[in-house]
């Protein structure tokens, strides 16, 4: 799988629309408290998401 482009909206400490679009090697870098680990979770969340009900 080859994860192209994600949009989050409103997604934990992310207000508004972010458009992230991915290439074929990415990095994920920044200081802290600039989104890092809630990118991957919004990935992992799409990836794994489970119906409740």
């Amino acid at each position: 799988m080859i994860l192209k482009k994600i949009l989050l909206k409103n997604f934990r400490g992310i207000s508004g629309i972010v458009d992230i679009n991915f290439h074929l090697f990415n990095c994920i870098v920044g200081q802290n408290d600039t989104g890092k680990s809630t990118i991957l979770k919004a990935i992992d969340a799409s990836l794994n998401e489970t119906n409740k009900g």
